[in-house]
């Protein structure tokens, strides 16, 4: 005979009710941080939560689950854009479809996603991914009902601006895929692979890479280096390598799209990040989940990046520190891949995909519950 309690444990639970949630991304937001936006996707799917994705047009989509993930275009001005117009536009065109929420995929599509949710009445959450957000979003006279800050720096900085109540600002650290085990020094037979990355508009940063890597070859190390982005310095940085005749062994090439970068990460053996920014670094994320040990010369907006734990440090623009950093990885080769495990283990911890999509989850149905 079955009693009360064993049939309860029996009896399971119901399943959550469907969701239909509207993401609108901005220029660059799927081309910044669709490595994200992709596991996030897929595991909503599991929590029945359909997506619409709302997005300029000439967005890079290759990184949505697409078809699962439906997809709807709307045009930008070249130099500025009316969100106003941009929102009337779509919503004619979203006549026929229901949302029970809207999610701004960055900031910078906030305001969008504001008018959207006011036409349909309906809430609106955030994702904020740079330090100063706040600024931005205490101006909307509509205010999202939650915000998911990237990193614990962007967390404090958003409650600073006192917009929204503390509790309604939650910490999401974005969810990667990562490698099991580090990836550096495995091909002994091969020039060891030096990639630097970020945008290159601080000529004192991006010069002290270079002489950094001169240094490396007159010390005659066996490597090859990569350079990776663009910006305001990037002719005298290419003209310093010139001069330092780096032409046999530097390559520069423009910022690579996000979803490549994992591949090109697995290929390198160590990965600099030389400029500190106010958005997550997610570049030196994908590095970290690609294992591979990173070096870099601040956090940022980042909490990723944590020295002796994460990465290395080197003081911001002084290439004789870099290079002994770099000198160091390369005469100590364990030392190197224990770093990058360390840096592995941490990311399972805290930038897992499932623990990101339990959270964005749990809130969008919070937000969405009937109240009491």
């Amino acid at each position: 005979m079955v009693d009360e309690a064993q049939t309860e444990e029996l009896t399971p639970e119901p399943s959550p009710r469907p969701l239909r949630v509207a993401w609108i991304a901005s220029r660059g937001t799927l081309e910044r941080f669709g490595r994200v936006y992709q596991p996030l996707a897929i595991g909503l799917m599991d929590e029945m939560v359909s997506i619409t994705a709302l997005h300029p047009a000439g967005a890079d989509l290759r990184q949505l689950p697409t078809p699962a993930v439906a997809t709807v275009a709307y045009r930008m001005g070249k130099w500025w854009t009316s969100w106003r117009r941009v929102a009337d536009d779509l919503l004619a065109g979203l006549r026929n479809k229901r949302f029970d929420l809207i999610h701004a995929l960055e900031a910078s599509s906030a305001e969008l996603a504001q008018r959207i949710a006011a036409a349909l009445d309906v809430p609106y959450v955030v994702s904020s991914y740079s330090l100063g957000d706040g600024g931005r979003l205490r101006r909307f006279h509509r205010a999202p009902k939650a915000v998911f800050a990237a990193s614990t720096a962007i967390l404090k900085d958003l409650r600073r601006y006192r917009f929204l109540p503390a509790d309604s600002i939650h910490l999401l650290r974005p969810g990667v895929y990562q490698v099991r085990q580090a990836t550096c020094f495995i091909e002994p037979q091969y020039s060891v692979t030096i990639v630097a990355g970020g945008k290159m508009d601080d000529l004192a940063a991006n010069s002290a890479v270079v002489k950094a890597f001169s240094e490396l070859r007159s010390r005659n190390y066996d490597c090859v280096f990569f350079i990776l982005g663009s910006g305001r310095a990037e002719r005298q940085v290419r003209r310093l390598s010139e001069r330092l005749a780096m032409r046999q062994t530097l390559t520069f090439s423009d910022a690579q799209p996000l979803w490549e970068l994992p591949g090109i990460f697995k290929s390198a053996d160590i990965y600099i990040s030389p400029v500190p920014s106010r958005t997550l670094d997610i570049e030196c994320l994908l590095a970290m989940a690609a294992g591979v040990p990173v070096l870099a010369s601040s956090e940022g907006a980042a909490d990723f990046i944590r020295s002796g734990q994460t990465s290395l440090m080197f003081a911001r623009g002084d290439a004789s520190d870099l290079a002994e950093k770099l000198t160091g990885l390369l005469e100590d080769r364990p030392s190197a891949k224990k770093l990058a495990e360390s840096a592995l283990a941490y990311l399972r911890e805290n930038h897992g995909a499932a623990g990101m999509v339990a959270e964005v989850s749990r809130t969008y149905r919070s937000l969405l519950a009937p109240k009491a």
